[in-house]
């Protein structure tokens, strides 16, 4: 019974679920329903609306399509009445047309009527010859009298042989003979043409004027034509000026030859003494230098150190190491244990490196530190604020920032154990001590170096001093300029440990226990020990930490078989990324300056003086050149337009910074009782003056050899580098600037795809550098994919940089040379197919042409003075003989009319036919020069006798 009514219960709450079930339908079917009556009372509207806009659409359409239909009808009437503009502008265009037509036709006769008239009027109607003083004048009548007829009717009259003279204009070139007096000289403003009746010169003689010098001198330097047709301005289309010259265009910017042969004598001399003068300042040692530093690098710099013999100097990259490579290198390498075959050294051969430098004074240590938290903010992701519910607190992950070294943040505040023993002391010099040992004590033989003790009771005042600061006055040192990071510099003060070089030079006796009567310095193990002193005091107290900007180890070596010192500058700069960079700075220094103690002295001290008045002869010449310029235009523009003179203004300047340096060095150094020195001399700012002065002459030097483009003007064929040069001058600029545009673009996009992992692109400049390296064939393309692995952007911007720049730019590059260069090769071309061919001279003709200028000018100068006492004579005497002089030119004139007309009668009937019109003489009109003594007007000849 009781399963029974659990089953019936179970039953009727399963029919109670399913009626509540059918309930829930029910409701969701009456929902249904109402919402399909919303949707159809919703569609039924929308039904509605869209009737409506069917009915507005069609009228719309209707509406539409009787506009179309006005519309077309406007068209076509738009179209007639255009056509009908068309056709009036065709026939008004054609009316025009026909009306200028006739105007230009009605002006062109004019014109031709004008022209006729002013040709028929300009025609040449007569023709002067001259012959030394004398003048004959010859009528023209038409076209066939050609310059044959007129050399033989002139010779007629000259009493001269045809074969024996030549007709030629005003600039000595022969009229051709079958060519037509009146076509060749009517180009004269009057009636008048003008020849000259020259003697044919003999063949196997040369074709200079013995009497001119001047002509000589011209021969000597070139062709005359050549140097005449040099001075001219340059011009695209100059038309002849003179009679019968030819039209000629002058594409080559002509020059004055005659004043560069002038200028490249003096030129020469200045260059050639200036050469000689830089290289014998590099006298005796200074030219074996190389050696000298090749030798300290190689024991310094690239000597192996490390427990298995893998590191060099470059290869330094922590604090520690710089300490292990100063052990383990450089102490070994200056004062080593002892010799290759275990013998120990004796003192004169201690601080002898590679036997013959020697070092000179002590070695300098020191840091340059910056003050934390100056300069630089620490950024928000380094802190961060917390709470506990009741206070606020601030965590920092780091609490000190620093950034690159400037006078602002530079620490000099003593530190570490310095900072204790000032507290205690107050100064370091107040720290108990014996007194340093004397300077010189090694100059009385009963002096006594210091004891071991009395040194290592100096250690603590060596201590405080090496962690206290010390100022650019104190150090005697100049800022050095970071060669890793561009437009940083580290200040000349800072943190010095300076070492003892202890020299004993004192002169023994031969019976002393350690003879020395020579007085040859020596050495003890002390300066040893003190470098190890040194490093142990400053590695102990952390001499170099996270303040730590870079760190300086400086040396000096004197070479006594050369004469040089070598100044020896260890730089350890640490960025702020933790690495370090090392770098090394070597440089020579010869402490005799303008010397006279040797004939090679004296020579280069001789020729510099010489080649100082060179210079200032040039400043002169530019000062006039400026002044002129000034003086013309009101402004230097003039002046600056001469690429010369500007090249030649960096010489001079170069010279004169040059010349300031070496007295400024000369100024600069130091006693010669400096190399006695036990303490630390600063050589280096020394030698970097004297290495300045000598990269300014070899600027100045390689300016000069570029001013000898100049003079190579002279000769056509050396001229050839510097014409195509100018001639793309233009092109190339426009090619330079877009180059350092893509340049630019392409740098910064190196830096960053490989400025985080690659040295070459970490700065804009490096990576300008490495670009410039690719286009010469040296990339990397294997640590570019290292460093974008897989088709990355940095292949592609290998792809890219290679087809832009190699590819495109550099054969823009060869093409605009390529331009320039067959346009000048064109130009010379027809320069030298219009250039009247010379005959060459030997060395015997030269010398005879210089022979022939000096006697030409005893014989101006001869002439000179006669006419200057005939003229004085002639003066006197003009007075009184004034009456009878007049009646004997008369009568001379007389004479020679006379016999002109007889040899005009004597040859009229046989050379000229009667067809030339005889017409009454008239005087010439037009002269050349000065008056003539005799003028003759004739009738011409019609052909040659």
């Amino acid at each position: 019974m009781d399963n029974k009514s659990l089953s019936s219960s179970q039953a009727i709450k399963k029919l109670d679920l399913i009626r509540q079930k059918l309930e829930l339908k029910r409701d969701d079917i009456a929902v249904s329903h109402s919402t399909l009556v919303d949707e159809s009372r919703e569609l039924k509207s929308r039904q509605e609306q869209l009737a409506a806009v069917r009915e507005r659409c069609e009228k719309y359409v209707a509406e539409i399509t009787q506009r179309s239909a006005s519309s077309r009808a406007e068209t076509a009437r738009r179209e007639v009445l255009s056509n009908e503009a068309a056709a009036m502008k065709k026939v008004f265009e054609h009316t025009l047309s026909r009306a200028v037509q006739e105007l230009k036709d009605a002006k062109a006769q004019q014109i031709r009527k004008l022209l006729k008239q002013a040709d028929k009027e300009s025609e040449l109607r007569e023709v002067s010859v001259l012959y030394e003083d004398e003048e004959a004048v010859f009528r023209v009548t038409d076209e066939s009298y050609t310059f044959d007829y007129l050399l033989t009717d002139a010779c007629r009259i000259f009493e001269l042989h045809p074969d024996d003279v030549q007709i030629v204009n005003e600039r000595d070139e022969v009229w051709r003979g079958n060519a037509s007096v009146r076509d060749e000289l009517s180009g004269f403003e009057n009636q008048y043409g003008h020849v000259l009746l020259k003697v044919r010169e003999d063949e196997t003689k040369d074709e200079e004027d013995l009497d001119d010098p001047d002509a000589l001198l011209q021969l000597l330097l070139g062709e005359q034509e050549q140097l005449k047709e040099e001075e001219e301005e340059e011009e695209e289309e100059e038309p002849a000026q003179q009679v019968g010259a030819p039209v000629k265009t002058a594409k080559i910017k002509k020059i004055n030859k005659k004043q560069l042969y002038r200028e490249l004598p003096v030129f020469v001399v200045f260059m050639t003494l200036f050469i000689v003068s830089t290289f014998l300042r590099r006298a005796g040692g200074e030219r074996e230098g190389y050696f000298q530093v090749s030798a300290i690098r190689e024991l310094l710099v690239n000597n192996k150190y490390g427990d298995y013999n893998e590191k060099t100097y470059n290869d330094i990259s922590s604090f520690s190491d710089i300490f292990t490579w100063i052990e383990k290198v450089v102490i070994e390498g200056i004062y080593p244990d002892s010799k290759y075959n275990g013998d120990p050294f004796s003192p004169r051969e201690v601080g002898a490196v590679m036997t013959y430098n020697r070092v000179v004074g002590g070695i300098r240590f020191r840091t340059v530190r910056a003050r934390p938290n100056v300069g630089c903010i620490q950024p928000s992701l380094q802190k961060r604020k917390l709470t506990n519910g009741t206070h606020i607190f601030d965590q920092n992950f780091i609490d000190e920032c620093w950034t690159d070294p400037s006078p602002q943040n530079e620490d000099t505040r003593p530190f570490s154990i310095g900072a204790e023993l000032l507290n205690v002391h107050g100064s370091c010099d107040m720290i108990p001590a014996p007194p340093p040992p004397p300077d010189r004590y090694l100059d009385n033989y009963g002096g006594e170096p210091p004891t071991t003790a009395a040194l290592n009771a100096m250690d603590i005042r060596k201590l405080c001093r090496a962690f206290t600061y010390r100022s650019a006055e104190e150090t005697k040192e100049s800022p050095f300029l970071s060669t890793n990071f561009p437009g940083v510099s580290y200040s000349a003060g800072g943190y010095v440990r300076d070492t003892d070089n202890l020299l004993d030079c004192r002169q023994r006796p031969a019976d002393d226990p350690n003879p020395n009567p020579n007085g040859v310095c020596e050495r003890s193990t002390a300066a040893r020990d003190d470098i190890l002193l040194a490093l142990q005091q400053l590695k102990d107290n952390l001499w170099l930490d996270q303040s730590s900007r870079a760190m300086f180890m400086k040396m000096t070596f004197y070479n006594g078989n050369l004469n040089v010192f070598m100044c020896i500058t260890f730089a350890f700069e640490f960025s702020l990324g933790g690495r370090v960079f090392p770098s090394t700075s070597i440089s020579t220094l010869s402490q005799e300056l303008y010397k006279m103690d040797t004939p090679e002295k004296l020579t280069a001290t001789t020729l510099q003086l010489i080649v100082s008045g060179f210079v200032l002869y040039y400043i002169s010449v530019q000062v006039s050149l400026v002044y002129a310029s000034v003086k013309k235009t009101g402004w230097i523009g003039e002046w600056m337009s001469d690429v010369w003179n500007l090249l030649e203004c960096i010489v001079l300047l170069g010279f004169f910074l040059s010349t300031f340096y070496q007295v400024l060095l000369l100024n600069s150094l130091y006693p010669p009782e400096a190399i006695f020195e036990n303490e630390y001399t600063d050589f280096a700012s020394i030698g970097a003056l004297y290495k300045l002065s000598f990269a300014l002459d070899s600027l100045c030097v390689i300016a000069l050899f570029f001013k000898f483009l100049k003079y190579a003007q002279l000769n056509d064929s050396t001229a050839m580098l510097w014409l195509v040069l100018t001639r793309a001058a233009a092109d190339m600029g426009y090619f330079i600037i877009f180059l350092l545009i893509l340049m630019i673009a392409f740098a910064m996009m190196a830096m960053q795809l490989f400025g985080s992992q690659m040295r070459e692109y970490a700065t804009f400049d490096q990576a300008v550098i490495s670009l410039l390296l690719v286009m010469l064939g040296s990339f990397d393309v294997p640590g570019m994919r290292m460093r974008q692995p897989g088709i990355s952007p940095g292949l592609m911007f290998f792809f890219l940089y290679i087809i832009v720049m190699v590819l495109i730019m550099m054969n823009i590059f060869l093409a605009i040379l390529g331009e320039a260069y067959t346009q000048i090769r064109i130009a010379m071309n027809e320069k030298s197919a219009h250039a009247v061919p010379t005959r060459r001279r030997t060395l015997m003709q030269y010398c005879q042409i210089v022979r022939a200028i000096i006697r030409a000018r005893l014989n101006q100068r001869r002439k000179r003075q006669a006419q200057q006492s005939v003229g004085k004579g002639r003066a006197a005497l003009e007075g009184k003989a004034g009456g009878k002089s007049s009646g004997k030119s008369k009568a001379a004139m007389s004479t020679i009319e006379l016999q002109n007309v007889a040899a005009e009668a004597a040859s009229g009937a046989s050379a000229h036919p009667a067809s030339h019109d005889a017409s009454p003489p008239r005087p010439a009109t037009a002269k050349l020069g000065g008056e003539p003594k005799h003028v003759t007007i004739v009738e011409p000849a019609r052909g040659p006798s």
